[in-house]
């Protein structure tokens, strides 16, 4: 994939059971610089404070960062509403590696759809969590992609794990408030993702 191929707007990036992934929308930045600086995403963060919202603003009308790092709307197939933000950064293009960003959902949003998520049997975190794990892989021919979570954070591990993700280290680390805490490294080569199948069910019209 080439650098200017995530510079413009798009429908969708990719597509999966219930959800699609694609960047956002001016419609929806505010929602996302909230769930951004949510105290659901920051205590789990190693940045403990919230990001100057006009910071990501701007990031997000003028790409700055891409295709390197992306932040990304999380929307539902049917109703195309936003239920949450999910991204990438440090992509290293020599190495073919990057590291899946923080997943937050909009609890509120999630509501209209809990029935036909359990319907579809897979839960909309792991949905998007899969679905950009395929879209990484095929668009920008990653060799490994990398993810950490705080320890503790029950619900990222169980995501992480059952996307096929493998713990390689745990670390004890400093957060920027000088809190101290345990994290867990967690890796999937392409040879694994290769052994699972590809769970996205489209590639989309997105760049």
């Amino acid at each position: 994939m080439s650098v200017a191929s995530l510079t413009g707007a798009a429908a969708y990036l990719c597509e999966g059971q219930s959800i699609r992934i694609g960047l956002p929308e001016l419609s929806e930045y505010d929602r996302i610089i909230q769930l951004r600086n949510s105290p659901q995403l920051l205590r789990w963060s190693f940045d403990t404070a919230p990001v100057d919202s006009g910071a990501i603003w701007v990031q997000m009308r003028f790409g700055i960062g891409r295709p390197y790092a992306v932040l990304l709307a999380i929307r539902d197939k049917d109703l195309n509403h936003l239920l949450g933000m999910v991204g990438w950064y440090n992509w290293d293009q020599n190495a073919s590696t990057a590291w899946l960003g923080q997943l937050v959902l909009d609890p509120l949003a999630m509501r209209p759809i809990i029935a036909r998520r359990q319907r579809n049997g897979i839960s909309i975190g792991l949905d998007a969590g899969c679905t950009l794990r395929d879209y990484l892989f095929l668009r920008l021919n990653l060799q490994t992609i990398f993810t950490y979570h705080l320890a503790g954070n029950t619900a990222s591990e169980r995501i992480t794990l059952a996307a096929g993700f493998d713990i390689y280290d745990r670390m004890h680390v400093a957060r920027s408030d000088g809190s101290r805490v345990d994290i867990t490294l967690t890796r999937i080569d392409r040879s694994k993702w290769e052994s699972l199948g590809m769970h996205a069910i489209s590639i989309g019209s997105g760049p």
